[in-house]
């Protein structure tokens, strides 16, 4: 059997192994994704041994920023590289979960609507002293310009598979079976559940921002404006928080 025949033959296989009826299973299709990647995730980005290699590596500082990174990295890969992957070898296509470029216009009147909404809401919100103990996630009293560009990066790159995941492959995978309703309660009882290890607060806030976020993402037949919502939500609310924080400065040196 030479090469090209060999590769054929797997994935073949893969796509056999993965494929799925779409009418009977794709509930259980984007369910399981979604609890599975998210766990995988949860593991290994808060893995005690990788803390401990930055830490050994890197020192007490750039640890404060590297483990955050770590985090949002492993959030784009096993929650957005991953179920592509996946979905790449089943009879499904990134189509179907909301990666398309339909309604654009529709999705661009909702950014502009509720996107000054949102970061007013991040801006009195983040002026709480409470809310600034926990934001910015990097924890660091220096930030440089480095740090703000990685940041906006990671957030940017972490919450499309966020969003693809949750408001993608969750979402429309049970909308079908399920009608909008009934996903919507299916998708906020997972997304809130995926909040409480953050505390009570944030656990109750996602309840009403992923019923919107849903909503909108039906409406729109796409997952960008979930996704860039998400991302005015996340960055609005870290660097009102940064600014606020007595504790903290923006420095435009990039020197140690």
């Amino acid at each position: 059997m030479n090469l090209n025949l060999f590769c054929s033959w797997i994935f073949f296989k893969l796509k056999t192994l993965f494929s799925i009826e779409p009418i009977v299973s794709t509930p259980i299709f984007g369910i399981t994704i979604t609890i599975i990647a998210f766990i995988i995730y949860w593991l290994v980005s808060k893995s005690k041994a990788v803390l401990s290699f930055f830490t050994n590596s890197y020192g007490k500082e750039k640890t404060l920023v590297y483990k955050i990174l770590f985090q949002k990295f492993s959030g784009f890969l096993f929650l957005g590289i991953v179920p592509v992957l996946i979905i790449s070898f089943s009879s499904y296509t990134l189509e179907q979960f909301g990666v398309n470029s339909t309604n654009l216009l529709h999705s661009l009147y909702w950014i502009l609507s509720l996107g000054w909404a949102i970061f007013l809401l991040s801006f009195f919100v983040s002026r709480n002293p409470n809310n600034y103990k926990i934001y910015p996630q990097i924890r660091i009293s220096k930030w440089r310009t480095k740090t703000i560009f990685l940041n906006s990066f990671s957030w940017l790159l972490y919450l499309l598979s966020y969003e693809f995941l949750f408001r993608g492959i969750l979402l429309y995978s049970c909308l079908d079976t399920f009608g909008i309703t009934g996903s919507i309660i299916i998708n906020i009882i997972i997304y809130a559940s995926a909040h409480i290890p953050k505390g009570l607060m944030e656990t109750i806030g996602s309840l009403p921002i992923g019923a919107l976020l849903c909503y909108i993402t039906i409406s729109t037949g796409n997952i960008w404006a979930a996704v860039v919502l998400h991302l005015i939500m996340a960055l609005s609310n870290d660097y009102v928080s940064l600014y606020q924080n007595p504790k903290m400065k923006i420095s435009r040196s990039n020197k140690s």
